[in-house]
């Protein structure tokens, strides 16, 4: 519950650009070689290899500007996508079992 009344449109609380991780921070990061010699990286890979890397940094005990935030990041991570028949067969409503199914399938197209 809030302390007072907040306005439509009052900010509440704001964040730096600069403490957003992005592909940018990812450009400036110990990865910028790799980038540079490897331009068909995708934006997201590019991001995710960020990810790996500044997590492992973290992990190892170096020195990693993100540590603190990934350090608030779950371990296990878990969507719909991945579950199995079984999982599936959870789900009471059949259409929400097609819907997923359907989903699945063209994520399997997409990927190759």
């Amino acid at each position: 519950q809030a302390r007072r009344d907040i306005n439509p449109g009052e900010t509440i609380f704001s964040v730096p650009f600069d403490l957003f991780m992005t592909e940018n921070t990812a450009l400036k990061s110990r990865l910028k070689p790799i980038f540079e010699a490897r331009p068909e990286i995708d934006r997201d890979d590019k991001l995710a290899l960020h990810l790996i890397c500044e997590r492992a940094l973290a992990q190892s005990g170096e020195d990693s500007f993100w540590a603190s935030y990934l350090s608030l990041l779950p371990t296990e991570y878990s969507h719909t996508l991945f579950f199995s028949k079984e999982e599936m067969g959870f789900f009471k409503v059949r259409f929400i079992q097609k819907f997923y199914l359907l989903i699945c399938y063209q994520v399997a197209i997409f990927m190759g």
